[in-house]
């Protein structure tokens, strides 16, 4: 079959023109001025992340879990569930070894498994499929069949994005923040007793030998003439000391007790993004409740009207975090000569731009681990999934039954599009998000670290995303298309 080579690769830059260079980088720079003016201030910038991880992202989750996917799909597409587990461990396994060879610390590699993970699977790889869909002709290489039009392409591709995606949600909103959290710092409470701990073992090798009894008894037999009585001659000491009079928790309190501590540990655990995962699960499972929220359009559109609002605030706070404005000085006049020539000093070190731009990367441990990040993500991952997909679908595929009215997805020119667009997908914009999630209380001893621990994160991931955006993704996306197209010729001709 005939394949325009040409119209495909102005087909697929315009694509990544418009979703990654116009539309991301651009509101990026918009939010940056915003900052740099000061209209956007790390205070708002807090308060924009609180209401987005409470309300917008979990609608968002919601909308997109509960009225574009359906119960039959999650059994029909099992090779979906079963491709995005095995991306998902590949990308984490390569981040975590590049990770110790590179000798991060444990907090970086949590972070480079995150961006190997939890890849872009909504905006951009559903745009690049679509435009690649709509510009390929009423005969083309993604067809399943002679009869396959481009509407039944279309939609099964969104069926294989949808799924993916809403995997990639609730692993990123339950493991994923996990991944992003601070380690729980020791209370003061808990170093209390570890100290007291410590002088009690302490004080207790210290002790001397006590003497025995008949050496007591010996030296001092006035001291024992009045001897208090033994326990056996007393009976109600007697049933305390086999336990007789020992009183036992009721079954009933003990199940409360058991039930309590779970409901807990697991309120810990869940976040508002998961709970909305859950409940948009249910919905799925349940047509009959699925058709009933569909029907209330008022509901609907609220939903979704608050779903489209995460996105573009999400863009609003990570184009923000691209100005760090620097302290105010509080030097006195006296000093400015010292300041001026200490700067005229640093500006001598630094020369050229390459150096500019390298030293605002930020110091070399960061670097590493944007380098970790960015290439289990983009390199490592294709170079390992794509030959086993290959093998896969070229081992398992069968010709296809014109009769059948939907193709398995191992047979299915659109799959291998989908699943080689997701593999060399970019970081996914959400990370930002995850990286502001703090789910102890406001004021605790916990809320300030995890704050604190939040913010080197903040600036690593907004660094990452731009370079993986901008410089990394508008290559990797053409070289995988081409492979795709490749390997389907190839089963064409086979």
């Amino acid at each position: 079959m005939h394949t325009n080579v040409w119209s495909i690769l102005k087909t697929v830059v315009g694509s990544i023109a418009q979703t990654v260079w116009l539309e991301c980088t651009g509101i990026l720079l918009v939010r940056y001025i915003l900052a740099r003016k000061k209209i956007i201030t790390p205070k708002c910038r807090t308060s924009f992340n609180e209401a987005n991880n409470v309300f917008f992202t979990p609608a968002f989750i919601f909308t997109k879990i509960a009225f574009q996917l359906k119960a039959s799909q999650i059994v029909e597409l099992y090779v979906v569930i079963i491709s995005f587990a095995v991306v998902t461990i590949v990308s984490a396994a390569l981040a975590y070894l590049l990770g110790l060879l590179l000798r991060l610390s444990p907090s970086d590699r949590r972070f480079t498994m995150a961006v190997a993970m939890f890849m872009n699977s909504n905006s951009l790889p559903i745009a690049l499929t679509m435009s690649l869909l709509d510009n390929s002709g009423p005969k083309n290489i993604f067809q399943w069949s002679e009869d396959d039009t481009k509407l039944q392409q279309s939609a099964r591709s969104t069926a294989y994005l949808v799924l993916y995606s809403t995997l990639g949600l609730v692993l990123r909103w339950s493991y994923g923040v996990r991944l992003l959290s601070a380690p729980k710092p020791e209370d003061e409470q808990d170093k209390a007793q570890k100290q007291n701990k410590r002088k009690f073992w302490s004080s207790k090798k210290e002790i001397p030998s006590t003497p025995t009894a008949d050496e007591t008894h010996d030296k001092h037999p006035s001291e024992h003439a009045d001897e208090s009585p033994r326990v056996e001659d007393c009976p109600d000491l007697m049933m305390i000391q086999h336990g007789e009079g020992r009183i036992k928790p009721t079954l009933w309190k003990r199940v409360l007790t058991r039930l309590h501590n779970f409901l807990k540990a697991l309120h810990r655990f869940m976040n508002p993004t998961l709970y909305a995962s859950i409940a948009a699960f249910l919905v799925v499972i349940i047509p009959k409740v699925q058709g009933f929220i569909r029907s209330i359009k008022p509901l609907e559109g609220g939903l979704q009207f608050a779903a489209d609002v995460s996105v573009p605030l999400t863009m609003v706070v990570l184009g923000a975090y691209f100005h760090n404005p620097k302290p105010e000085s509080s030097q006195t006049p006296g000093e400015s000569d010292e300041s001026d020539e200490q700067i005229e000093s640093e500006k001598k070190v630094v020369k050229g731009r390459w150096n500019k731009i390298i030293q605002g990367l930020g110091p070399p441990a960061e670097r590493d681990t944007m380098l970790v990040g960015i290439s289990a993500r983009h390199f490592l991952t294709p170079l390992i999934v794509v030959p086993i997909l290959y093998a896969v679908t070229a081992a398992l595929s069968y010709p296809s039954d014109s009769s059948a009215t939907y193709p398995d997805p191992i047979n299915d020119p659109c799959f291998l599009l989908v699943m080689l667009l997701l593999v060399g997908s970019p970081p996914a914009i959400t990370l930002v998000q995850m990286t502001n999630s703090n789910k102890f209380p406001i004021g605790s001893l916990s809320y300030q670290h995890q704050k604190e621990f939040s913010l080197r994160f903040q600036r690593l991931i907004s660094k990452t995303l731009l370079i993986a955006y901008v410089f990394i993704t508008p290559f990797t996306i053409i070289i995988l298309v081409f492979v795709a197209i490749i390997i389907l010729q190839k089963r064409s001709i086979n």
